[in-house]
């Protein structure tokens, strides 16, 4: 199995845009995640309290759903990403760079196997 089909999702930084928040202590887009959407619930701000309410449900099902799989003895690791203070996304955890991921969850947290 190749790199590409074995982790298809990517982590990507550009390092003049990470150097330029650094420099104008502002922020701007550089950093993205790259792969297939799965699922997706969407929320959009003019939503009223039962739409967002059923986003909500929506969405923690499917965290639940597509986190609670096993796969082989892959982990789950919470990630983030600070401009100020890494040049890559992190695992929380212990700060270890994250360049692929088989699976990923985005939602308040980034979740990626």
């Amino acid at each position: 199995m190749d790199g590409t089909t074995r982790y298809p999702i990517k982590f990507a930084v550009g390092p003049k845009g990470n150097q330029r928040v650094r420099d104008e202590q502002r922020k701007n887009v550089h950093a993205v995640i790259r792969g297939h959407i799965v699922n997706a619930v969407w929320y959009y701000g003019d939503m009223d309290e039962a739409e967002l309410a059923h986003a909500k449900e929506l969405g923690d099902y499917f965290k639940e759903d597509f986190m609670g799989v096993d796969y082989d003895g892959y982990e789950w690791k919470q990630v983030t990403y600070n401009p100020y203070k890494y040049r890559t996304f992190v695992t929380v955890e212990d700060e270890q760079p994250v360049m692929t991921a088989r699976r990923v969850v985005v939602g308040k947290e980034v979740w990626a196997m």
